[in-house]
């Protein structure tokens, strides 16, 4: 079934990054529930926001800086179809949780203090997973501004590229605090996809490797990232909050998107294969309505870890593809035609 329209830009092998992102964060929190078998992956959540997030960065580069590039007015065209991907989607589940169940759903948890719907309308007092929408948002407010600088900067290529390096590492030595959606906490994990997005359309990179090494890259990036990760996740040796752990995950990411388009087809199916696509492509609409259905499951079905593991994943993909086909991607389509128009009228 297709989904989408594929821009003729599009890197397959992305949209199985972000499905793969998706996953991390659905089977993490989906352990701290005790379903089967996925409380072993409990702490992978935080390495799939950070996956997300850089995997945001480079996106937003690599389809946007040649047009602001081009042209400035091209900010608003970016900021209204930004707006409309991630804005609609979010109020509709806000306004539906408050409705069926009379509070927002942050959390499973009975004690969280549960903020009002106009706070979370208003982007204020934004807690639970809802955190990184607010994130995201500030940072496409962010983004056309970050373009501006890098096209007056007055720098050839390397240059830019290095002052690129040294912000992420100035932000990574700072370490604002991350899991709150102020964009101090969060810039640093866009950051270092706009560098990945910003290397790989300034330098060959393909000619600097053959296929091979991007595919052992690939595998080791993937197998190897998850095996230390869990060790030392579970020797204490690396918490999932500190800064050790967001470096090392960022570093990851880059490598996983670079190596992912570069490697060969066979082994790029790892990302490009068609479930993951699937994943990836209505992965904001699970993402926003995982906690709300995994919470009504828990407390009305109760049976066996299997069993209940196997109802809320299947309830949950269901009413992501429903929510995205009525709900996310008309406003994603509506906001480009508008977009368009309002281009048009530019250009009279």
């Amino acid at each position: 079934m297709q989904l989408t329209s594929p821009r003729k830009d599009t890197i397959p092998s992305l949209d199985g990054i972000r499905g793969l992102a998706c996953l991390l964060v659905l089977f993490s929190h989906g352990g701290a529930l005790g379903f089967y078998p996925t409380p072993g992956l409990s702490g992978y959540g935080e390495s799939g926001i950070i996956l997300f997030f850089a995997l945001s960065g480079f996106l937003m580069y690599y389809h946007y800086f040649q047009s602001i590039q081009h042209s400035w007015r091209f900010s608003g065209v970016f900021l209204i179809r930004r707006f409309f991907r991630m804005y609609p989607p979010y109020a509709i589940t806000l306004v539906l949780s408050c409705f069926f169940q009379g509070k927002i759903f942050i959390s499973w948890m009975e004690n969280v203090a549960f903020p009002t719907l106009t706070d979370y309308l208003l982007l204020q007092h934004v807690n639970g997973h809802f955190w990184t929408v607010v994130a995201e948002i500030k940072f496409y407010l962010l983004f056309p501004f970050l373009c501006i600088v890098l096209i007056f900067l007055p720098l050839e290529k390397n240059l830019k590229l290095l002052w690129l390096i040294i912000m992420w590492l100035a932000l990574c030595i700072i370490n604002f605090k991350a899991h709150e959606p102020e964009i101090l906490g969060t810039l640093k994990f866009f950051l270092v996809g706009i560098i990945a997005a910003y290397s790989y359309m300034n330098y060959p990179l393909k000619e600097y490797l053959p296929p091979q090494i991007w595919n052992f890259l690939l595998y080791i990036s993937i197998f190897g990232g998850a095996i230390t990760l869990r060790i030392a996740y579970k020797m204490h040796l690396l918490n999932y909050a500190s800064a050790g752990m967001e470096v090392y995950v960022m570093i990851l990411a880059v490598i996983v998107i670079l190596a992912s388009i570069y490697a060969t087809e066979r082994a790029g199916y790892i990302f490009t294969n068609p479930f993951l696509r699937f994943c990836g492509t209505i992965s904001y609409s699970v993402y926003l309505i995982h906690v709300c259905i995994f919470t009504i499951i828990v407390r009305n079905i109760h049976s066996s870890p299997v069993t209940l593991t196997i109802v809320s994943y299947i309830c949950l993909f269901i009413s992501g593809l429903v929510f995205y086909l009525c709900i996310e991607k008309p406003a994603n389509d509506f906001g480009h035609r508008l977009s368009k128009k309002i281009r048009l009228f530019d250009h009279k």
